[in-house]
């Protein structure tokens, strides 16, 4: 089961149906695309199943409002020839990895998520033993940030921040103290306990975010977050993006999808908007392979991307150009 549901309508068949690929085979998007070449498909198609979001060149059936353009309520997103196309709109022939970042910024009314001066990602997963806390260690790394380990359990020695913020304690200098360098990058550890977790509320996460934001130090801020928090998964949407670590097999997959179901019944549609599944490598947080993913990570989040072969170079170029 994907998440979001998006319907692309373009008349040039193959970029319609190139784009639909793509982001079909995007592992890190919880989104399932679909592709029309007509309006009254895509009309037709939104009384059968679920659209959050349609990609179109034709606005002549959609009505305008101040929020923008919509198809039976559905939200719109205008492909634009042009390179500046404007608000509400993307230019139809960049890359497809600056589009779908783009598309995603639109979904999550979010302009400007990069300006920020701290930003904030969690790794979380309703799967185990897939590699969740190694890659949040790699990405603190990479991105020579913070690692913040709030796991059901952990093997180390924690320390005593659930306690400060549950009783209003925990002021920047506070928490500096409570900050260790480990190899390669900085860590603040709660207690280690399950039991402990259980007492952690959104309000708590939200006030952390705030003064670890006004220590200043760090650029990128990465949680390990267990699921005993009884505000699970609300607490998710406090975070600017969410890496979800899958396995492949039978039962691992059913949790997943069983998780995102749970997103969509409790309308957390930013949570699904924020989701990257990743498959990671057997490696630890200090090996080459883990350290790649964590990099591709960071380079999908700055909407970089990566080569995507002949397709997204075919599908780059006007209209009329392919061979």
């Amino acid at each position: 089961m994907r998440g979001l549901g998006i319907g692309i309508c373009d008349r040039d068949r193959e970029y319609a149906y190139g784009v639909m690929q793509y982001m079909n085979r995007r592992r890190d998007l919880m989104v399932q695309c679909c592709a029309f070449t007509g309006m009254e498909a895509v009309r037709a198609a939104i009384r059968e199943k679920h659209l959050d979001l349609i990609l179109t060149g034709d606005l002549s059936q959609t009505e305008a409002c101040e929020e923008g353009y919509f198809l039976d309520r559905v939200p719109c997103l205008f492909l634009s020839p042009l390179p500046e196309p404007g608000r509400g709109a993307v230019f139809k022939y960049q890359s497809l990895p600056a589009l779908v970042h783009e598309v995603m910024r639109f979904l999550l009314k979010d302009p400007y998520p990069d300006d920020r001066e701290c930003r904030f990602a969690v790794v979380f997963s309703p799967v185990g033993r897939c590699g969740k806390t190694r890659f949040a260690k790699a990405y603190a790394t990479a991105a020579g940030g913070l690692y913040v380990g709030m796991e059901d359990f952990s093997g180390g020695s924690g320390t005593e921040l659930l306690y400060l913020l549950k009783n209003g304690m925990t002021g920047p200098e506070r928490l500096g103290e409570l900050i260790r360098k480990e190899e390669g990058y900085s860590a603040l550890l709660s207690s280690g306990v399950q039991f402990d977790i259980r007492c952690l509320s959104r309000e708590d996460i939200e006030h952390l975010n705030e003064q670890l934001r006004e220590i200043g130090s760090y650029g990128r801020v990465v949680y390990d977050l267990g699921a005993a928090a009884p505000e699970m998964p609300a607490i998710l949407s406090l975070f600017d993006v969410i890496y979800m670590p899958v396995l492949e097999d039978p039962v691992s997959m059913a949790k997943k999808e069983q998780f995102c179901r749970v997103l969509r019944d409790m309308g957390l549609t930013d949570v699904l908007l924020k989701l990257r599944e990743l498959r990671l490598p057997d490696s630890d947080e200090h090996g080459e392979e883990m350290k790649r993913a964590a990099k591709e990570a960071l380079e999908e989040e700055a909407g970089f991307g990566g080569q995507e072969g002949k397709m997204e170079e075919d599908l780059s170029r006007p209209a009329g150009s392919f061979g």
